[in-house]
């Protein structure tokens, strides 16, 4: 939450909770937005923004529910950066082949391709690597001070 918060210190468009954080289990992303919807009501947009391995774990067997997908994107909607790595989950999951279903998926063309990930840059950090410039300084810091992915 602290790195979210510094990542997004003076965005007004852009609002960090910890709702999530404070759940005694894991929580359904379907449920996370549908919480959202609720607290905000429904004149607010909700959307889920996310990078492309989360698109692409849909194909992995048993860990998203069809309904769940299907609920998301026609009832909130994901927004996503498309990157060539991840194309085939555009094409090739069963619930996309419904049009209605897959409009609730707006994809943003990688017209400067960088390949930062949160993934990479835990990498990074484990392996003793620099991430000045991958994110703010801020939280760079708090990485620092907390001693994380190492």
């Amino acid at each position: 939450i602290q790195m979210a918060q510094s990542a997004t210190n003076g965005q007004e468009w852009i609002k960090v909770d910890d709702w999530e954080c404070k759940q005694n289990s894991w929580t359904r992303t379907r449920d996370l937005l549908t919480h959202y919807q609720e607290q905000y009501g429904p004149e607010s947009r909700i959307m889920f923004v996310s990078g492309t391995d989360l698109i692409d774990s849909w194909l992995r067997p048993g860990l998203w529910k069809d309904e769940d997908i299907k609920e998301i994107l026609t009832k909130f909607g994901i927004i996503t950066i498309s990157r060539a790595a991840c194309q085939n989950v555009y094409h090739e999951h069963p619930v996309l082949q419904d049009k209605q279903v897959s409009n609730g998926l707006t994809l943003i063309d990688e017209w400067m391709p960088n390949g930062i990930s949160s993934t990479l840059i835990r990498e990074a950090i484990k392996q003793g690597k620099s991430i000045k410039y991958w994110t703010p300084d801020s939280v760079i810091d708090i990485i620092n001070e907390a001693g994380l992915y190492k």
